[in-house]
């Protein structure tokens, strides 16, 4: 019982967090190529995906630890290996509109040995 109240409480801190500009600040030396993509006007039930890039300009090794969706029509791949200073490494994200309308903003974030990083996709999904 106690270790439910605990997740509870520690996955509403986690969602406050996401929601927090902070999260999106760029770490010492980590830059990513963009940290919002607009699919645009896309037709329910289609698949489509993006890259984000991120660059590790720091003078350490950056791991990413977890990369996790806030829903499960977003699939991230992501690379285990860490990222040496210097290297680059691409996160894949796919979108999955199946069941979806209207407009729709999906978040990633992004768990890293430097910090969190939030990344998002939007789309505005239509009828066929």
């Amino acid at each position: 019982m106690y270790a439910k109240i605990l997740l509870t409480a520690l996955a509403g801190l986690l969602f406050s967090a996401m929601s927090n500009p902070a999260v999106t600040a760029v770490a010492a030396g980590i830059q990513w190529n963009k940290t919002v993509h607009d699919f645009g006007t896309l037709r329910q039930g289609a698949k489509v995906s993006t890259t984000f890039i991120c660059y590790n300009k720091s003078d350490s090794v950056l791991i990413f630890e977890n990369v996790q969706a806030s829903c499960g029509c977003v699939i991230p791949g992501w690379s285990r290996a860490p990222l040496k200073p210097g290297d680059s490494s691409v996160l894949q994200v796919g979108f999955d509109t199946e069941g979806k309308i209207r407009r729709h903003v999906k978040t990633i974030a992004v768990y890293t040995s430097q910090g969190l990083f939030e990344l998002t996709v939007k789309a505005n999904i239509v009828k066929p």
